[in-house]
């Protein structure tokens, strides 16, 4: 008699739909060994449990823990050891494939190819695994999008009809599940399609899929620098009508039907567009946008906290006008486009209008498993996700860490900035710099702007600041105030002035979130600068 493998190999347990999809799992108990890789000085296990205490205290119960395998999608044979290899082959018989990049940059841009790397190599991993234990079963999380560009209905069965597509990400899943349909070695391959995943719950690991995520932060930025536009002007200025659509999904439905399906094997070996029925229209994304950042920010616990709309909202309203009035060129608007551009670069076309995604297999599946259709995702819904977004990437507990105390305030931003100008030119025959998962790039913007990839370890810098997966965007006057440590990198990120980028591999490959990461970087720029500029021991 064949050994049983009750276990299911789960990949992406800390990503948005996988981490909804473990408590899932856990909270049935379902054997799981999870792949997961240690980040920073979190280890694997530490990172887990992060996810699942969450969803504890939300539910208000104690959940299980997976079997926890260290591994790496981006490395040769998942980066497992012979020892894990075996635990896998005697154990598992199916495998929940939930781990992707997000990256919707060019991959020409990537010095690691993502998303083609994660997507399609990673996928490649899995399944040369599965073949080699015998496992049969696979599921496989894709997107919506592998549509393409393209109008009228997208259906279920359909993948690759010749469709052009928006970005390399849509490509890249295109190219996995085309992977996985033409293997040899599986009985059972079950797909599913989610559109774009949001949380207004904030449950799931911060922003995923960061369309919506984006969006917001730039708008944010914009809106502090040049006032809040009338509502819809935003979208207008960008080249919309408002009424396009765009397919939303809450990220907890999206893993109910997915645990479902995964536990009814009369539903398996079919594919599943997890979208909503309607769409939300830009001009109600916008409308959600333009309610959270016209309220005032909450006062910090520890009393150092300041409302935007006392002396920020003021100098808001002296500039209402910026963004609504006509697309001359001026300054200000060439500004505008300046800042914009690496968003609109890398998410418009991802904003394009959806098209209608037939869902014949999804509704038998809901009908079978007795769960609700997916309510409308409206402003209010979208102005949840937005405040989220914005208490998770503020927390007033980053006010003051990091902080390297300057001897020269007021001289460090210019100073710097005039060293670092002198670097990227001498380093810019030889690209000194290395890529690697600690470099970021800075865009100053205005007037004596530039960018640059800067190593961390060494502050030398290159030009070519968009080739990192990891990138800042402000104004010299932020960059000053940030040097000068008359500003902190809590209130820029709060107030919009800074914009912080993380394609998603750079995302998992920082050490801390994103906005510890930057304050960390601010006090090395600092400690530098002293040094450097001054001759200062710090």
């Amino acid at each position: 008699m064949a050994k049983s493998r009750p276990y299911v190999l789960l990949t992406g347990a800390t990503g948005m739909v996988g981490a909804q999809l473990l408590a899932r799992l856990m909270r049935r108990h379902v054997p799981v060994l999870a792949l997961v890789r240690g980040k920073g000085a979190l280890s694997a296990e530490s990172r887990i449990d992060s996810v699942l205490v969450r969803f504890e205290n939300a539910w208000n119960r104690r959940l299980g823990r997976p079997a926890i395998l260290n591994g790496d999608m981006a490395l040769p044979g998942l980066g497992l050891s012979r020892y894990d290899e075996r635990i896998i082959h005697e154990n598992c018989g199916s495998v929940l494939h939930c781990a992707a990049s997000m990256s919707f940059r060019p991959a020409a841009d990537s010095p690691e190819n993502e998303p083609y790397r994660t997507n399609v190599d990673g996928t490649a991993a899995i399944l040369e695994l599965c073949s080699s234990a015998s496992i049969d079963k696979f599921h496989y999380v894709s997107t919506a999008y592998v549509c393409g560009v393209r109008s009228g209905v997208a259906k279920e069965n359909e993948l690759d009809i010749g469709q052009t597509f928006a970005n390399d990400y849509e490509r890249s899943k295109v190219k996995a599940e085309k992977l996985l349909r033409s293997s040899q070695a599986l009985s059972s391959l079950t797909v599913y399609r989610p559109s774009i995943v949001i949380d207004s719950d904030g449950r799931s690991p911060f922003a995923q899929d960061r369309t919506i995520y984006g969006a917001f932060s730039l708008f944010r930025a914009l809106t502090s620098k040049f006032g809040i536009p009338e509502n819809g002007q935003w979208f207008r200025n960008l080249g919309f009508t408002g009424s396009e659509r765009k397919n939303l999904v809450e990220a907890p439905w999206v893993a109910d039907i997915i645990d479902g399906v995964f536990a009814t094997p009369r539903l398996h070996n079919a594919t599943y567009h997890v979208t909503d029925c309607t769409g939300t229209s830009v001009n109600e994304i916008e409308t959600a946008f333009h309610h959270v950042v016209s309220q005032p920010e909450p006062t910090s616990v520890n009393g150092n906290g300041h409302h935007s709309n006392g002396k920020l909202k003021n100098g808001v309203a002296s500039r209402q006008s910026a963004m609504a009035s006509s697309r001359s060129s001026t300054p200000e608007h060439n500004l505008i486009d300046t800042i914009a551009a690496p968003y609109v670069q890398t998410f418009l076309p991802y904003f394009k209008d959806d098209p209608t995604f037939d869902r014949c297999q999804l509704e038998r599946a809901l009908t079978e498993l007795s769960l609700p259709d997916h309510s409308h995702v409206g402003s209010t819904t979208i102005a949840k996700v937005a405040s989220v977004q914005l208490a998770q990437e503020s927390p007033s507990a980053v006010r003051g860490k990091n902080r390297v105390e300057s001897t020269h305030a007021g001289e460090l931003g210019d100073r710097l900035l005039s060293k670092l100008v002198v670097d990227g030119n001498k380093n810019k025959s030889t690209e000194r710099v290395h890529h690697n998962a600690i470099d970021w790039g800075i865009f100053l913007t205005g007037p004596k702007g530039g960018d640059w990839r800067l190593d961390v370890d060494t502050i030398s810098a290159v030009p070519a600041g968009q080739s990192c997966l990891n990138r800042l965007y402000c104004d010299r006057t932020t960059w000053n105030s940030l040097i000068d440590q008359r500003s902190s990198v809590t209130e820029s990120l709060a107030n919009g002035s800074l914009l912080i980028e993380c394609d998603e591999h750079g995302l998992n490959t920082l050490d801390q979130a994103p906005n510890f990461a930057v304050e960390t970087l601010v006090s090395r720029l600092i400690e530098y600068a002293n040094h450097e500029c001054f001759g200062a021991t710090t």
